[in-house]
């Protein structure tokens, strides 16, 4: 927060705009980096860094309500990490990516098909560089990887790549007018991709907002 420190608790909402805090105190150490998804019927989050104590996590907590908290694993095999990305697809959390506290990355991809409880990691190297800042979704029932940038170099390119399993990925046929990009959002909506925002690899904030759909991204599927 502008104070320099971590906020902590929960918070939840029914239209965006009144927001009431369910949870003051939570079980899992403060952190930031870490991704949140919906598995089951139940909040799950994983992994993440507190930059104060150099820590990163490899852990996995999931809620039923938002105030009861379980961890379903306090080491997962895979290295403790931050500004990776998640998705849930097919019935599985696939991670991929993100880095460590001193800044190497990673270009792996690792599944769990029961909510983070265990792991496999099914590719060791994928095709796409390292990376860092990516985003993960899933679209037209296609795991997608889109944009970050390579942790200690700062570069990347505006690409995009897509799997059907998590194994086999594909770059499309073009790639995105933006150089490289970090932290940026990506959001489904009116069957197309929307990118909003991020920092690109000169370290600036990136405005507007950009639109991929199927002809502009790939042939292939």
């Amino acid at each position: 927060d502008p104070q320099v420190n971590y906020n902590i608790g929960i918070w939840k909402s029914t239209d965006g705009i009144t927001w009431a805090q369910v949870k003051k105190e939570v079980p899992f150490p403060q952190r930031e980096g870490f991704r949140t998804l919906e598995i089951n019927g139940k909040i799950c989050f994983f992994g993440g860094v507190n930059y104060f104590t150099k820590k990163t996590y490899n852990d996995v907590w999931c809620s039923p309500d938002g105030v009861t908290w379980t961890a379903q694993t306090k080491k997962a095999p895979w290295d403790g990490r931050w500004d990776y990305d998640a998705a849930y697809y097919h019935g599985a959390i696939y991670l991929a990516g993100g880095m460590n506290i001193n800044d190497d990355g990673w270009n792996d991809v690792w599944k769990s098909t029961d909510e983070g409880v265990t792991w496999e990691r099914i590719v060791n190297h994928a095709p796409w560089t390292k990376r860092q800042g990516q985003v993960l979704l899933v679209w037209k029932d296609v795991l997608w990887l889109i944009g970050g940038l390579e942790p200690k170099l700062n570069t990347g390119v505006g690409d995009t790549w897509f799997t059907t399993d998590g194994i086999n990925w594909q770059k499309t046929n073009t790639d995105g007018p933006w150089r490289g990009r970090e932290d940026h959002g990506v959001a489904v909506w009116h069957d197309a991709l929307w990118l909003v925002g991020g920092m690109n690899d000169e370290w600036t904030w990136d405005e507007g907002v950009l639109k991929g759909s199927i002809s502009s991204t790939t042939k292939k599927i």
